[in-house]
């Protein structure tokens, strides 16, 4: 994940983690505070539905809601696997 994506979702809301919270804010700038993946996909939620790799730095996840006979998936990629689920979550959110 870079810094662009971790401040997005610090801009969308994203529930960081105690750990990652400054006395302030949250530094972004500073990778040590960026989500894990088990983070990502549990901020997520149930609307988290699969991560897969493409190939050699290609990711995709996809997700949404599912109702009982449609259902309103969210396909995104990334480079890499948090990056992906990052951007599912503001799909998701967004």
């Amino acid at each position: 994940m870079n810094y662009e994506l971790c401040k997005k979702l610090k801009e969308a809301g994203f529930p960081f983690k105690k750990h990652h919270l400054g006395i302030l804010h949250l530094d972004v700038t500073t990778p040590a505070n960026y989500p894990t993946l088990s983070e990502l996909i549990e901020a997520c939620g149930e609307e988290f539905r699969d991560l897969r790799r493409i190939k050699e730095g290609l990711w995709d996840a996809w997700g949404g809601k599912q109702e009982r006979y449609e259902h309103n998936y969210k396909y995104v990629e990334g480079s890499t696997s948090e990056e992906a689920v990052a951007n599912l979550w503001l799909k998701l959110n967004g």
